[in-house]
């Protein structure tokens, strides 16, 4: 089997790379073009106004390109202005439509590129830590197979590029340890000032080069590393430095309201994140990685890779919220862990079995993802339901969802009479002292699973029971005699991928 691997392994990489780019432009129209994902909009909408007003640049009114907020690394934001320009030329010289649907897509696109980079990423990653050509290329099969980062690979979001980020900035940092080339500890510190011109809390990846560069008294190249850092963060988000005490200040809100009470994904578990890699790499590859950070521990074989996938683990457990991309990171690092381990098994009969069982799960897993992309989104289907052939017939409709930018605020200016409210996660905004309407008050009510499946965290629950009576009171009500349920909008499954079902309501 391994001369096989080896005899074809770069006719292997190529079709596995032809797979990835294939199937993660796939459904890349996903909802377009009402129903957008989390964070999505902030990425394209303020590029989008920065991009067609570039000549504010040229005259030197820079604060028109300041950030709307600073809870994100405005490095993206840059970057889709960058992206966008030339689409917005190309589309006005050929007289082509600049539809907000062809704008998001273009983006997506680039960003599936950025998917696909990361993938192949990973094999040149587990090329570092081990020779193993069969554990080289399953590592990379299951990362570019998983689920999750598969989903995320289908919008715009962040965490797609720090996973990018990650992987190139550990390929680089391996390297150097190795050769102690200033090339390639330039190319690691690069990687590692996008990653934190993107995400801020990426910066803890600097913790282990700091101490390790420390350890050998290289304080040249801590100054370099500082300055390499300091230069890519300052020239990606400038406006930290101009408005440093707005910065600072959101910083500090962001620390007591991301940490905070956060209705949608409250969790105080220390072991929420293990539960969460459970579902996202499979219990095979969760437990055998976890086994693998331990014994590497007890050794003192603490490298860069075992070092930040311990800190990720630990740092995000310590949070109390649980937001599964938040390790996304770190995916690559444990599937090949996982797997390593796995390989120090003596019965092939258990390897092949354990082997098999994680396979089939990801294959499956990946496949009911691209069922319920291929069912588009349930919030779109419900709007079209009410938008096509029924806009004479509905009135006073209320629309509870957690999307603050449902499609259905669109239908507002129509003949139908819309009323909409999103449900607020955060207690830091008085979400606790948000009640919903009174229901008996419409003809129709649009309901969302999310909303119930978050007010219904047991968490929660215990913290304000009377807030949980509240809604779950309206929601029993709309399934008394006194409504009736008109049509219902579900993925089939349960969702991998966190769509809401959506439900309407009819009153009697």
């Amino acid at each position: 089997m391994l001369s096989i691997l080896n005899k074809y392994k770069n006719t292997l990489i190529v079709i596995g790379i032809c797979l990835a780019v294939a199937s993660r432009f796939a459904f890349l129209n996903f909802g377009l073009p009402y129903v957008f994902q989390a964070d999505e909009v902030e990425m394209v909408e303020y590029s989008l106004k920065y991009a067609v007003n570039l000549n504010k640049f040229i005259q030197g009114d820079f604060y028109f390109f300041k950030p709307f907020s600073f809870v994100y690394g405005s490095l993206p934001a840059y970057l889709n202005t960058i992206l966008l320009v030339p689409f917005l030329k190309i589309t006005s010289a050929l007289s082509l439509s600049q539809d907000r649907f062809y704008i998001y897509l273009y983006l997506r696109s680039i960003y599936a590129v950025f998917s696909v980079l990361t993938c192949i990423g990973v094999y040149y990653l587990a090329k570092q830590l081990t020779k193993n050509t069969k554990i080289q290329l399953l590592a990379t099969l299951l990362f570019s197979l998983n689920f999750y980062f598969y989903w995320l690979s289908k919008y715009l979001n962040n965490d797609v590029l720090v996973a990018l980020f990650t992987v190139f900035f550990l390929i680089f940092y391996l390297r150097f340890k190795e050769t102690n080339s200033n090339k390639d500890f330039f190319l690691a510190m690069l990687f590692i000032g996008f990653g934190i011109g993107t995400k801020i809390t990426f910066g803890i990846t600097l913790i282990y080069p700091l101490i390790d560069l420390i350890i050998k008294k290289e304080y040249r190249k801590i100054i370099t590393m500082s300055i390499v850092v300091f230069l890519i963060y300052l020239v990606t988000n400038p406006f930290s430095f101009l408005f440093f005490n707005e910065f600072y200040q959101r910083i500090m809100e962001m620390r007591v309201k991301e940490n905070g009470i956060v209705i949608d994904s409250y969790n105080t578990s220390l072991l929420k994140y293990v539960y969460s890699l459970f579902n996202n790499i499979t219990i095979p590859i969760t437990i055998f990685s976890l086994f693998y950070l331990t014994q590497k521990i007890r050794e003192r074989k603490i490298d860069i890779t075992i070092f930040i996938s311990v800190i990720y683990i630990l740092f995000f457990s310590a949070s109390s919220r649980l937001v599964d991309r938040w390790l996304l990171p770190i995916y690559p690092l444990l599937i090949l862990y996982g797997l390593l381990f796995l390989e120090e098994l003596k019965s092939k009969k258990i390897k092949f079995f354990v082997l098999t069982i994680v396979i089939v799960e990801v294959l499956f897993k990946f496949c009911v993802a691209n069922y319920e992309l291929g069912k588009n989104s349930n919030l779109l289907n419900a709007f079209n339901y009410f938008k096509n052939g029924y806009s004479n017939e509905f009135k006073n409709v209320y629309v509870i969802t957690e999307r603050g930018l449902n499609p259905f605020n669109s239908l507002k200016r129509t003949n139908l009479g819309i009323d909409s409210q999103q449900f607020v996660p955060y207690v830091s905004e008085g979400a606790f002292s948000i009640p919903p309407a009174d229901v008996t008050k419409y003809d129709y009510i649009v309901y969302s699973s999310k909303v119930r499946s978050y007010y219904l965290n047991p968490y929660i629950k215990s913290i304000n029971p009377q807030y949980v009576a509240t809604w779950e009171s309206s929601y029993q009500l709309l399934n008394s005699d006194k409504f009736e349920i008109l049509a219902t909008f579900e993925t089939g499954f349960t969702s991998l991928l966190g769509q809401e079902n959506i439900i309407i309501f009819k009153k009697k």
